[in-house]
């Protein structure tokens, strides 16, 4: 049964978005590599970091088959909103739409902030339970590091072989061009370096940072912190 409340009445509003933020991501790439400055880098890497989250939020959307009201549409604009951030949208669909919101905070199927029992955590080597709470610290700076290692790698990069066989062939091309992306941007990088008469290994560096590594690890962060929040956080109500 569909909910007509979420979703679009037209196609204009919601890819005039998309075009939007993404726009103003690839300015944002376009400026870090042209202009050889720090602070040109870093407001950059910040605008491109903010526009990676808004358009992770569409491709969020496109997999829940609500950002338009065309599968193609939301096919094809989800894989490539969910570029800047690294994302796998076969395996995203698979994982966040046919698990997580099958089975939210049902232990042993959900696999988001999973928590531990006290004697589970403390039979814990101590390297593991200071890991925990980095993990869950109040400060949130721990958040990018749990996306990254206990939903991003182990889930929503190789398809595993209890998938079905169609999102393994899918998640398989999705990998392609989630691999393709990042190669690029990085290519983009060295060559605008490269053509320089002086090279400058720092600021090549901090270019690939800004470009490459910052927007992917914000969005990590700010899903962290959602999941968190929304799902698993002691106040959220059953």
């Amino acid at each position: 049964m569909r909910c007509e409340a979420f979703y679009e009445k037209g196609f204009t509003k919601p890819l005039a978005r998309f075009v939007i933020f993404a726009a103003l991501y690839a300015l944002s790439v376009f400026a870090i590599v042209q202009v050889h400055s720090i602070w040109v880098t870093v407001a950059g890497a910040t605008v491109a970091a903010i526009c990676a989250c808004r358009v992770f939020v569409i491709a969020h959307d496109a997999c829940h088959g609500s950002f338009t009201r065309s599968r193609v549409i939301n096919a094809v604009v989800g894989r490539l909103a969910f570029l800047p951030a690294w994302h796998n949208f076969s395996l995203w669909t698979y994982f966040h739409n046919g698990v997580h919101h099958q089975f939210t905070n049902l232990a042993g199927r959900d696999y988001v902030w999973v928590p531990l029992s006290w004697q589970d955590f403390s039979d814990l080597p101590r390297w593991r339970r200071l890991v925990e709470r980095v993990f869950r610290h109040h400060s949130t700076l721990g958040f990018p590091a749990y996306y990254i290692t206990r939903l991003w790698a182990p889930k929503l990069i190789l398809p595993l072989a209890e998938m079905p066989r169609h999102v393994r062939l899918r998640g398989l091309l999705d990998l392609v061009l989630r691999l393709s992306f990042p190669a690029l941007l990085a290519a983009v990088v060295f060559l605008a370096h490269f053509s320089d008469a002086r090279l400058d290994v720092l600021d090549l560096s901090f270019d690939l940072l800004g470009v490459v590594v910052v927007p992917f690890v914000v969005v990590s962060w700010a899903i962290g912190f959602v999941v968190y929040f929304n799902h698993t956080h002691p106040e959220t109500s059953a």
